[in-house]
């Protein structure tokens, strides 16, 4: 990433990203080497497209390549080309033994923490508003229904764990302008 004010290379940043979705800044610096920065991530325009693969390294397979290689890299002058070619070895060794395999678009859509005893939570609620709407004079039902609701809201309710740090650590001005603006620091 590269400051507009001085053109200083300040950090690295690898993303899957386009650069018009990003809006990049600094908030705050102190003596260290490093100055804060945040990364708007603006979602309306961006639309990253989802793989259907999903790769795993077979590591026993990995493991009798890399016995087998030869790691003689003597014909390479210099350091710079040695590990380049033993770079090159290493990740011939990891594109043989990777495993790619196609995923439905149904399980690749999911979320990491969506689990099946969630969706089944999620359709159990879904079916107890459909009943509690068809016996409106069941009182049990709809009671049911919404000591259910809230309990689950509870555990899908968004929880942005950044707040307590960014409140505790900067000064109360620039939190106040990162809560305002619903700016994602990461």
């Amino acid at each position: 990433m590269v400051l507009q004010n001085d053109g200083t290379i300040l950090d690295h940043i690898y993303t899957n990203l386009k650069t018009e979705h990003l809006n990049s800044g600094v908030i705050a610096c102190d003596i260290t080497d490093h100055e804060m920065v945040y990364l708007c991530h603006i979602e309306a325009l961006c639309r990253v497209p989802s793989s259907y693969e999903k790769s795993f390294v077979n590591f026993n397979i990995a493991e009798q390549h890399f016995l087998r290689m030869e790691w003689n890299f003597d014909g390479c002058p210099s350091a710079i080309e040695k590990f380049s070619c033993f770079l090159r070895c290493v990740t011939d060794v990891i594109d043989k033994s990777t495993v790619t395999y196609r995923v439905s678009k149904r399980s690749c859509a999911m979320q990491p923490w969506v689990t099946n005893g969630l969706l089944r939570s999620i359709k159990r609620k879904n079916n107890m508003y459909r009943t509690s709407r068809l016996n409106l004079h069941n009182r049990i039902l709809c009671e049911r229904y919404k000591i259910y609701n809230i309990a689950l809201q509870r555990i899908l309710r968004p929880v942005c764990p950044c707040r307590a740090v960014y409140r505790s650590c900067l000064p109360q001005h620039i939190a106040f302008f990162f809560e305002s603006r619903l700016i994602h620091v990461w």
